[in-house]
This record gives C-alpha cells, sequence and structure tokens, in this order.
C-alpha cells in the first residue's frame, strides 16, 4: 500500500484518500486486544517514542494543538497532528471528512469522538525526513488549524 501511495507522487490529503480505496486487511497492531476500538493513533510524545522530524516549533505547535483538543473535546489522545492511523475503512468512510489540507488532522480525531468511536494511542518512532522538505508553513497552517478546531467545538455534531 504505501508503495503504491509513494508512487502516485500525490499531495498528502490525495495520498490519504488512495489508501482508504485499496482493500487492506482489519488486523492491525493494538495497544491491547478491545474489539471495541474503532482507531488507533500513532504518537511520538509518550514513553520511548520519539521524532526526529520535529522542530522547535513543530513540537510546540502540536504540544498545544493536543492539549487544545483535549480540553475543548476530551480526547484521549497524545499526538493529534500525527495522521499516522489504523482503522477500518468503514469507519473513516463514516465520519465524513471535509478538510483538504492540514486542518484533515484535528478533524479526523474530534469528528471520530463525537461519533463515539473508542481510540486508543500506539508508540512509535518517527525517524528523519529522508528526502524533500517539510510543506507545512507552521503559522499560517497552525492558524488554520486553530480556526478548524474552533469550527469543530462550535458545530453542533
Amino acid at each position: 500500500m504505501f508503495l503504491k501511495i509513494f508512487l502516485q507522487n500525490q499531495f498528502f490529503f490525495k495520498a490519504i484518500k488512495l489508501g482508504i480505496k485499496i482493500q487492506i486487511s482489519n488486523e492491525f497492531l493494538l495497544p491491547q486486544k478491545n474489539d471495541k476500538i474503532k482507531m488507533v493513533f500513532a504518537t511520538r510524545y509518550e514513553t520511548n517514542c520519539s521524532s526526529e522530524d520535529d522542530t522547535l516549533i513543530t513540537y510546540i505547535g502540536n504540544f498545544f494543538f493536543t492539549k487544545l483538543g483535549n480540553v475543548l473535546f476530551k480526547l484521549k489522545i497524545t499526538d493529534i497532528l500525527y495522521t499516522f492511523v489504523m482503522g477500518s475503512t468503514e469507519v473513516f468512510k463514516n465520519l465524513n471528512i471535509k478538510n483538504k489540507d492540514f486542518t484533515f488532522c484535528v478533524e479526523l480525531p474530534i469528528k471520530a469522538h463525537k461519533k463515539n468511536y473508542l481510540l486508543a494511542t500506539r508508540e512509535s518512532n518517527e525517524r528523519a525526513r529522508i528526502g524533500g522538505r517539510k510543506k507545512v508553513n507552521a503559522i499560517k497552517d497552525g492558524f488554520l488549524i486553530l480556526i478548524s478546531m474552533l469550527k469543530l467545538f462550535f458545530k453542533r455534531n
């Protein structure tokens, strides 16, 4: 699946949408055996986790948005901006995701939580970027993420 997405050389969201269309096994590594867990979010910020790609600005921004998500939406995840997620295609399609930019990162867990899906986290280690450079603009995209979170907070269901 990764190779197919990589070879498409698509923008971030298009690559994720392509991944949704590819049929994959419903089995994935869970932090614990629990059939009620609908989505597992990888995290770079728990014990024995790391990110070699974070800068001080992206680390602080992610910390802020993760805390904001935990306060406003009672999310129980530790890395809201790391969109390395495992779950079924059916669950994802039920979320009716609208955003096609980096704000997708917060829309996904918030809408999953609003649907009362049980979310879990799994430890991960993000390696340094081997090619290219980040496409995220910390200030501009951070502002858009904040606006997206506030819209989702004030929107009823």
